[in-house]
């Protein structure tokens, strides 16, 4: 049997990460990580309010293709993804996709404050698709 894991790692250079099998129904995931100067960094971060793993390809549990994509997200104001943009790849560009359309489809978010408003703000999420017998 071929196991799906969906990892995701504060930021690229972290102390801890987190494993969710994807039959948990109710994942619990760390903030996402800031992508932008510390200068116009919020006060309060964005946190994962809806994030569901995105699926692992059939064709790729059948060839064992895994990998690490990050990607580039916009939190708008109102707690939805804006733009969502390929970082780093992870070496199989329909990983790359599926794991871009569920964060662009799927996922909401609670968002960013700076001075008790909320913003717009750009965080980096890693995915890690891997795959076991």
């Amino acid at each position: 049997m071929i196991r799906y894991f969906f990892f995701l790692i504060c930021g690229f250079f972290c102390d801890y990460s987190i494993v969710v099998a994807a039959e948990d129904a109710s994942p619990i995931f760390p903030e996402p990580v800031a992508a932008s100067s510390v200068l116009s960094q919020p006060e309060q971060h964005a946190k994962y309010l809806n994030a569901p793993p995105p699926p692992y390809p059939e064709w790729a549990k059948k060839m064992g293709a895994e990998g690490r994509v990050v990607l580039h997200v916009e939190v708008l104001s109102d707690g939805n993804p804006g733009q969502v943009k390929i970082l780093h790849s992870s070496g199989h560009e329909l990983l790359d996709n599926v794991a871009r359309a569920t964060v662009q489809q799927r996922w909401k978010f609670i968002p960013a404050r700076r001075g008790g408003n909320v913003v717009t703000h750009w965080y980096q999420v890693p995915i890690r698709f891997y795959g076991r017998e």
